[in-house]
């Protein structure tokens, strides 16, 4: 499904990654635990210089995220609960020339934990940088 999704758009992000060449999954559960459904991807960026940390901002993961959950319509997949989307982009970010990005496949109760304890953590990092 994220390859389809970068071939449907392939004009734009054809333009900032070689993924064809590059693209790697790997599953984040040997990080976090058995039955989270979260895929890191891993895609060299074309122009480091001109696509970088700040290109990446929230707007373009909307647009992608919603391309993506768009892909996964139009092949008949759902998440485990209808109020998620089938994929969610869970975490990102640009190192040493790689886009490296977390996608959830939104399928089972420990991948949406998973997500829901990725984006309290995140708020908290948010508020106690806050304080600082």
């Amino acid at each position: 499904m994220f390859v389809a999704t970068l071939e449907a758009q392939a004009t734009t992000y054809q333009q900032i990654f070689n993924f064809k060449a590059d693209l790697t999954s790997d599953p984040v559960q040997k990080i976090w635990g058995r039955g989270i459904m979260v895929f890191e991807y891993k895609m060299q960026i074309k122009d480091p210089a001109e696509h970088d940390v700040a290109f990446f901002n929230a707007a373009f993961f909307q647009k992608f995220e919603a391309e993506l959950n768009e892909q996964a319509a139009d092949n008949g997949i759902i998440s485990a609960m209808p109020k998620y989307t089938p994929f969610i982009i869970s975490d990102y970010w640009v190192l040493d020339g790689f886009f490296h990005v977390d996608v959830a496949f939104m399928t089972n109760k420990p991948t949406i934990e998973y997500v829901k304890d990725m984006r309290k953590a995140d708020l908290e990092k948010l508020q106690t940088h806050g304080t600082d």
